[in-house]
């Protein structure tokens, strides 16, 4: 496909460094798949993680637990059974998606739109791995794999042979922090606007509110002067009446 070339050729350029390895080379060997349906009272109150829930970019990757509705609020009603630490993938969509679940005790249940992969982590960092799943280099090749396909899908499989960089695990460190540098960075930049445009809010508020009492001479004109009058002789009558004990 033409429109495929550019980025094909800086995979022939990469693979050539030995700097590319298939993505089926860095997961664990699948184990059997367990299954799970809403008759099994037991499993209702467990999470369920729908497509949806999965993570447009690297900045969200952890996936978030206690955001995810229970098996039982969930129109889906079967889904795989996770013990263990997984990376959860769509399957299919215009946009990728990819977060990582940490088993801590309590299992989750995934849909069976989403693709679930365990990580070696000798062989790869998760968060690496997780940022090169949103290179454009790999996007393009999961592109060129799902328009083979009439839903726009790919399966484990055809996943699994997707090509990544995968460099030494002290360069793989460097380069995580360095984008987390960068990422908070951005984000303490964006609150810099943000209080900037708050301070600007607050200096015009105070000048409209400057012009409007600096302007209430002009718009009461003579009255003022007679108003003020009129509240000094209701005060002066009601001290006059008290001092004489007479009720008003």
């Amino acid at each position: 496909k033409r429109y495929a070339a550019p980025f094909i050729r800086e995979l022939e350029r990469l693979s050539s460094q030995g700097n590319l390895v298939q993505l089926s080379k860095i997961f664990k060997a699948a184990s059997p798949a367990v299954w799970a349906d809403k008759s099994d009272s037991t499993l209702q109150e467990l999470h369920f993680v729908s497509k949806d829930d999965i993570a447009l970019s690297f900045a969200d990757y952890q996936l978030r637990i206690n955001k995810l509705k229970t098996f039982e609020e969930q129109e889906e009603s079967e889904g795989r059974l996770r013990r263990s630490s997984a990376l959860i993938v769509n399957r299919k969509g215009n946009r990728f998606r990819a977060s990582y679940f940490e088993y801590k005790g309590t299992p989750i249940l995934v849909s069976r739109q989403l693709m679930v992969f365990e990580i070696d982590e000798e062989k790869v960092m998760t968060e690496y791995l997780l940022l090169q799943l949103h290179t454009p280099l790999f996007e393009q090749q999961l592109t060129m794999f799902k328009s083979d396909d009439e839903q726009n899908s790919i399966s484990e499989g055809a996943f699994g042979q997707l090509q990544r960089v995968l460099t030494e695990i002290k360069i793989q460190e460097k380069t995580i922090r360095e984008t987390k540098l960068f990422l908070l960075q951005e984000e303490e930049h964006k609150v810099e606007i943000l209080r900037n445009r708050l301070n600007l809010d607050k200096q015009e508020a105070q000048s409209k509110q400057s012009r409007i009492i600096s302007s209430l001479p002009h718009e009461l004109g003579n009255r003022l002067p007679a108003i003020l009058n009129e509240f000094k002789n209701l005060r002066d009558y009601i001290k006059d009446k008290e001092k004489s004990g007479t009720s008003i």
